[in-house]
């Protein structure tokens, strides 16, 4: 997942905002970064957390197929887990 396609230029802005104060300028565009940075990390921390809850859903999936009865080969399949996955959660 790409959480930024498409950088705006900024750099005019500044200017617009603050036209004769180039501290003012370099202040903004400092604290707009750090917004942007920390947007950044909530969103790679969302993506983290939502693909380890689809791993955990995946692992509770193939443990019900395996009591009904189903081939390893469809749970690996169906689950999209790896044989090692269902050792290591003692699936198998």
């Amino acid at each position: 997942m790409e959480i930024r396609k498409k950088k705006p230029d900024l750099k005019n802005a500044f200017g617009v905002i603050y036209p004769n104060d180039p501290e003012k300028q370099r202040e903004f565009e400092e604290r707009l970064r750090a917004d942007e940075n920390y947007a950044y990390e909530l969103a790679v921390k969302y993506e983290k957390g939502f693909e380890k809850g689809l791993h955990l859903v995946s692992l509770v999936i193939a443990r019900k197929m395996m009591k009904e009865g189903y081939s390893i080969e469809k749970i690996l399949r169906i689950s999209g887990l790896s044989e090692d996955d269902l050792r290591k959660y003692e699936i198998l």
